[in-house]
């Protein structure tokens, strides 16, 4: 135990480090901003050419003899960056509907309003997801359906392999946000030592990457986006 937290005590020095040096170099950033005389805004050749100067003045300088401050600034702070919360959820196999190929936004809005009809109340959440299908190359949405739910739709049933997910929370629409927590999700994968990302080779069923818009409208009235849990299949090692 004494080993385990003096190696924490450890690793919160090495960010407190991390942090104050990220803090000088934005400091100095904002200083070498401050310092610049902008004498008349609306003059957009004057501020293109002030911006340009202060880029190759901070180009210019040398950190600790190796890197410029900007790329040191971008190499501290991806080191500052946290692995997002991430859990390991189970889901059952069952029976869910498939809205098909969804080739255009007629055929999205039209499986959108057909299960956004049917009564849930006091059901299981999340109840949608959506993935990319490769060999179809489109997307295609899942609903899976109250208990003896009958299903008179068009949609066909399909049978939903279940297993375990490793699941964290990204923007919705923002692809670079999600490409990063992807990215961080799939290091924690190979890094923990007991899941690995589910494959051809070592799982029995074909399973996709799945995505789900866990936030209320309310969320996106007011935060302005919505957050999407992105579900990566995984197997036990």
């Amino acid at each position: 135990m004494l080993a385990v937290l003096s190696q924490k005590v450890t690793d919160i020095d090495g960010e407190v480090a991390l942090l104050s040096e990220l803090k000088e170099l934005v400091l100095n950033f904002i200083r070498q901003i401050e310092s610049a005389d902008f004498q008349n805004e609306n003059d957009i050749k004057l501020l293109y050419e002030k911006a340009r100067d202060i880029k190759q003045q901070i180009t210019n300088v040398g950190y600790n003899g190796n890197a410029s401050p900007v790329n040191r600034l971008l190499e501290v702070t991806g080191k500052l960056d946290k692995t997002p919360d991430l859990r390991v959820i189970r889901f059952p196999r069952m029976k869910m509907i498939s809205s098909g190929p969804l080739t255009d936004m007629e055929t999205f809005d039209e499986f959108d309003n057909w299960w956004s009809a049917v009564d849930t109340k006091n059901y299981i959440t999340p109840r949608d997801f959506l993935y990319f299908d490769g060999e179809l190359n489109c997307m295609i949405w899942l609903f899976a359906p109250p208990e003896n739910f009958e299903n008179t739709s068009k949609y066909l049933s399909v049978d939903f392999p279940g297993g375990l997910y490793a699941v964290c929370s990204a923007k919705d629409g923002d692809g670079v946000d999600m490409d990063r927590v992807k990215t961080a999700m799939r290091k924690w994968i190979r890094d923990s030592g007991c899941f690995e990302e589910a494959n051809a080779a070592n799982d029995v069923c074909k399973r996709y990457e799945l995505g789900h818009v866990c936030t209320p409208k309310i969320f996106k009235e007011k935060m302005g986006y919505h957050l999407m849990d992105l579900f990566i299949p995984i197997v036990v090692t």
